[in-house]
């Protein structure tokens, strides 16, 4: 498994933080989300599915590994412009 060869936790690894997004206040590319709304982090479809019946301005919990240390943060979703 990646996340053992690297010695890192299993998860969703963020590749970039979109300009501008909520996130990008407390994430970065590089970290590692365990959790989504408390519930584990393992597939892409994860992140999808907590968005579902959600609204611009609502928020999801991220579980975030960063260096050896894990935190939590509230992401508000926002509609991108095109």
């Amino acid at each position: 498994m990646v996340a053992d060869y690297y010695d890192i936790p299993e998860g969703l690894y963020v590749v970039r933080v979109e300009k501008g997004s909520d996130a990008e206040k407390t994430m970065r590319a590089g970290d590692i989300i365990l959790k989504v709304n408390d519930k584990a982090a393992v597939e892409n479809d994860d992140v999808s599915d907590a968005k579902i019946g959600l609204r611009e301005g609502d928020t999801i919990r991220f579980t975030v590994w960063r260096d050896g240390k894990t935190f939590e943060t509230d992401v508000a979703l926002y509609v991108r412009e095109k």
